[in-house]
């Protein structure tokens, strides 16, 4: 359909590659190219005077992302519509919930960073990092790291194990730099885990007598830019998320560098196995294979650009660490963070259903929080004209993940109990609704929720719902739970209302309408003949 083909066209002029250029191997959302040009200014005068350059109703750029020196903080600031405070009053949480949760987080982290590491000549190296060193980037780094490949000893956990501090000292970390010492070990303050700074591995650096490089003390030097990532559990889809969301806003504080052809190799000085379920969210980050520490065990390496990007336990960071003030919902930040992982993992919107609501119930199939009634609940849900219902197991090992995400996504409203699983959310559209059945009082996913801008339900009627536990002693966490139907439809029924109600789903749910319209009359032409008609 003609249609259906322009919509093609303009697609692949967006993802156009120059072969001979990787620059323009932008792969951004749409809405995203403006901002991203007015951050890289250099890439925005390159492309104004290529004149095949594929960009340049872009390229002028336009707006901001919500953290630099020149934005209106006031047109970033979320809706705190739950708050029933003076208009002054208001305007404080809406600027605390900024400054903690949203882009005011990357600006304060922005403002923060130093240079303790100066080179004195061209070529010399350089380091920077953020306050407590919860963020680092480096050239010209050298590591030695014949201290690797250690096996965790019989009594310790091989998750702390992996995080264990390495000793670096004896000029097996630095650079030819001036350096400030002091400056440095004064960063200490976030020190209680090696997942919140730092600090554990850059307290070592030191100021060498020699380029690492040009001197040829290296084994492997990586050319390639690199991001060395410290992972926090990467089995877990709510805590490996924190370490993805986490890497995406590192790349802001780097320069508004998403480049794709980079190196990423995992910070673990172990030899044990890594292993990753959702390991195809690494797409979205690099076109490469992922690479491991262990794997120049015993080697002298030199990166030649190295970002050593914000962690997932980082005191006072995003997520997992984060206070989230109360009455406000919605961030920039994490509406841009679920644009871009979508737009690079090609998970696509096919909704909203014009006269419908999709509902998609994760059914658990696990040792705990099974669902006692889930068949009567479906049941119910089955009687609601205008609710198109959808229930799956979210098991890695029935569904691969990209397939889920693109569940989840053209899911508008996502039921399930507490569990990593409810990370979906981030994927869900921006009328969403997370219906959790029963929070086991953990708020973790209300307010991520709220970080997210989706609207959040939990089960608050204790008398209304049930609880049966296998082993005696539990914690509430391992019982399963039946719910009453009736109280379950009156909540799934808010549900619905908030997202009919919702004027981003209408304005979806109108395109959506409207294509339709447009599709079925060319169709129709194109059967009939539509214009061309001769005498």
């Amino acid at each position: 359909m003609k249609l259906a083909s322009i919509l093609l066209v303009k697609a692949l002029v967006l993802t156009f590659v120059d072969a001979k250029d990787d620059h323009w191997r932008l792969n951004l959302p749409e809405e995203h190219l403006p901002l991203y040009f007015k951050n890289r200014p250099e890439l925005a005068a390159r492309c104004e005077r290529w004149r095949n350059c594929p960009y340049k109703q872009h390229a002028p750029g336009g707006g901001c992302w919500g953290y630099e020196a020149d934005c209106d903080v006031e047109s970033k600031l979320a809706a705190c519509d739950e708050l029933q405070e003076s208009p002054r009053r208001q305007h404080f949480q809406r600027r605390l919930f900024y400054d903690a949760v949203d882009w005011g987080y990357v600006r304060r982290e922005l403002g923060s960073l130093r240079t303790y590491c100066r080179p004195r000549a061209q070529g010399d190296s350089v380091l920077k990092c953020t306050e407590n060193l919860h963020y680092c980037e480096a050239d010209d780094i050298y590591i030695d790291l014949e201290m690797l490949g250690k096996d965790p000893p019989p009594d310790a956990g091989s998750y702390y194990f992996r995080h264990k501090e390495t000793d670096f000292r004896s000029g097996r970390l630095g650079g030819r730099c001036e350096l400030d010492r002091a400056g440095l070990l004064q960063q200490h303050k976030h020190n209680r885990s090696s997942l919140m700074s730092w600090y554990a591995t850059m307290k070592y650096y030191e100021e060498l007598d020699y380029r690492p490089i040009v001197d040829k003390r290296c084994d492997v030097v990586i050319e390639t830019p690199t991001i060395l990532v410290m992972l926090d559990a990467s089995v877990n889809l709510y805590h490996h998320f924190c370490d993805f969301l986490n890497i995406y806003l590192s790349q802001h504080i780097y320069g508004n560098r998403f480049e794709q052809d980079v190196n990423i190799v995992v910070w673990d000085t172990t030899n044990l196995n890594y292993r990753d379920p959702f390991a195809v969210v690494w797409k979205a980050f690099t076109t490469r294979e992922l690479q491991h520490l262990k794997d120049y065990k015993g080697k002298k390496v030199c990166f030649k650009k190295a970002l050593f990007p914000l962690l997932a336990r980082t005191a006072g960071g995003l997520y997992y660490s984060s206070y989230v003030p109360k009455g406000c919902s919605g961030t920039h930040l994490f509406t841009a963070f679920n644009k871009h992982i979508l737009h690079r993992l090609k998970i696509a919107q096919q909704g909203p259903l014009v006269a419908q609501v999709r509902v998609t119930l994760i059914s658990r199939e696990t040792a705990t929080r099974r669902t006692l009634n889930e068949a009567a609940l479906i049941d119910a849900m089955k009687t609601v004209p205008g609710v198109h219902l959808s229930v799956y197991d979210l098991d890695i090992r029935k569904i691969p993940f990209v397939d889920q995400m693109n569940i989840t996504h053209n899911s508008d409203i996502l039921i399930g109990m507490h569990g990593a699983g409810l990370t979906h959310l981030l994927f869900q559209p921006d009328w969403a609704v997370i219906f959790e059945l029963y929070d086991c009082w953990d708020k973790c996913y209300s307010d991520l929720a709220r970080l997210r801008g989706a609207h959040h339900i939990t089960w608050r009627k204790q008398h209304l719902m049930w609880s049966e536990v296998e082993t005696k002693g539990t914690h509430t966490k391992d019982y399963h739970y039946g719910f009453n139907v009736e109280e379950f439809m009156k909540l799934l029924m808010q549900g619905v209302t908030y997202v009919e109600n919702n004027e981003a789903f209408q304005a979806a749910r109108q395109r959506r309408e409207q294509l339709t319209k447009t599709i079925l009359a060319q169709s129709v032409c194109d059967i009939k003949g539509c214009g061309n008609r001769t005498n």
